[in-house]
Protein backbone atom coordinates (compact mmCIF):
# COMPACT_ATOMS: atom_id res chain seq x y z
CA UNK A 1 0.00 0.00 0.00
CA UNK A 2 1.57 3.24 -0.84
CA UNK A 3 1.82 6.37 1.31
CA UNK A 4 -1.34 8.21 -0.87
CA UNK A 5 -3.28 4.86 0.30
CA UNK A 6 -2.99 5.16 3.50
CA UNK A 7 -3.52 9.53 4.24
CA UNK A 8 -6.85 10.15 5.82
CA UNK A 9 -8.06 13.72 6.53
CA UNK A 10 -10.49 14.37 9.10
CA UNK A 11 -12.50 17.48 8.63
CA UNK A 12 -14.74 17.96 11.98
CA UNK A 13 -15.21 21.41 13.58
CA UNK A 14 -15.76 19.64 16.90
CA UNK A 15 -12.39 19.15 18.68
CA UNK A 16 -13.76 15.54 20.56
CA UNK A 17 -14.88 13.75 17.09
CA UNK A 18 -11.89 15.24 16.07
CA UNK A 19 -9.52 13.74 18.67
CA UNK A 20 -11.98 10.45 18.47
CA UNK A 21 -11.33 9.83 14.80
CA UNK A 22 -7.86 11.12 14.68
CA UNK A 23 -7.10 8.25 17.76
CA UNK A 24 -9.19 4.98 16.01
CA UNK A 25 -7.53 5.74 12.56
CA UNK A 26 -4.09 6.17 13.79
CA UNK A 27 -4.32 2.53 15.90
CA UNK A 28 -4.89 1.21 12.57
CA UNK A 29 -1.09 2.37 11.10
CA UNK A 30 -3.27 5.28 8.67
CA UNK A 31 -1.38 8.94 8.37
CA UNK A 32 -4.15 11.29 9.60
CA UNK A 33 -4.51 15.37 9.01
CA UNK A 34 -7.15 17.06 10.54
CA UNK A 35 -8.82 20.36 9.95
CA UNK A 36 -10.93 22.13 12.08
CA UNK A 37 -13.13 23.51 9.20
CA UNK A 38 -13.66 23.82 5.80
CA UNK A 39 -11.21 26.62 4.99
CA UNK A 40 -8.57 24.43 6.93
CA UNK A 41 -9.61 21.09 4.56
CA UNK A 42 -9.74 23.17 1.26
CA UNK A 43 -6.08 24.08 2.33
CA UNK A 44 -4.74 20.86 3.16
CA UNK A 45 -6.97 19.14 -0.25
CA UNK A 46 -4.84 21.38 -2.15
CA UNK A 47 -1.67 20.58 -0.63
CA UNK A 48 -2.01 16.89 -0.38
CA UNK A 49 -3.65 13.60 -1.70
CA UNK A 50 -5.53 11.40 0.27
CA UNK A 51 -7.39 8.23 0.03
CA UNK A 52 -10.07 8.72 2.42
CA UNK A 53 -12.16 11.88 3.71
CA UNK A 54 -14.18 11.74 6.83
CA UNK A 55 -16.40 14.94 6.11
CA UNK A 56 -18.98 16.84 9.12
CA UNK A 57 -21.10 18.10 6.53
CA UNK A 58 -22.69 21.14 9.43
CA UNK A 59 -19.72 23.54 9.95
CA UNK A 60 -19.59 26.86 10.31
CA UNK A 61 -17.78 28.95 6.88
CA UNK A 62 -17.16 26.58 4.39
CA UNK A 63 -19.64 23.86 5.27
CA UNK A 64 -19.46 19.99 3.97
CA UNK A 65 -21.24 20.76 0.76
CA UNK A 66 -19.19 23.28 -0.03
CA UNK A 67 -16.10 20.55 0.66
CA UNK A 68 -18.03 18.11 -1.82
CA UNK A 69 -19.14 21.09 -4.89
CA UNK A 70 -15.02 21.50 -4.54
CA UNK A 71 -14.37 17.56 -5.19
CA UNK A 72 -17.30 17.08 -7.56
CA UNK A 73 -15.66 19.53 -9.52
CA UNK A 74 -12.57 18.63 -10.12
CA UNK A 75 -10.67 21.30 -8.40
CA UNK A 76 -9.38 18.61 -6.11
CA UNK A 77 -6.52 16.88 -8.32
CA UNK A 78 -6.67 13.55 -7.17
CA UNK A 79 -10.41 12.80 -5.68
CA UNK A 80 -10.75 10.71 -2.56
CA UNK A 81 -13.57 8.60 -1.07
CA UNK A 82 -15.56 10.74 1.35
CA UNK A 83 -17.20 9.61 4.13
CA UNK A 84 -20.00 11.62 5.76
CA UNK A 85 -19.61 12.07 9.49
CA UNK A 86 -22.72 12.73 11.36
CA UNK A 87 -22.67 13.38 14.85
CA UNK A 88 -25.63 12.21 16.76
CA UNK A 89 -27.84 15.74 18.27
CA UNK A 90 -29.00 14.67 21.81
CA UNK A 91 -31.92 16.92 23.19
Amino acid sequence: MTAVQRRVLVVDDDPSIRELLERVLTMQELTVDVADGGARAVELLAENHYAVVLLDLMMPGIDGFSILDRIGSGEVTSPPVVLVVVAPRWS
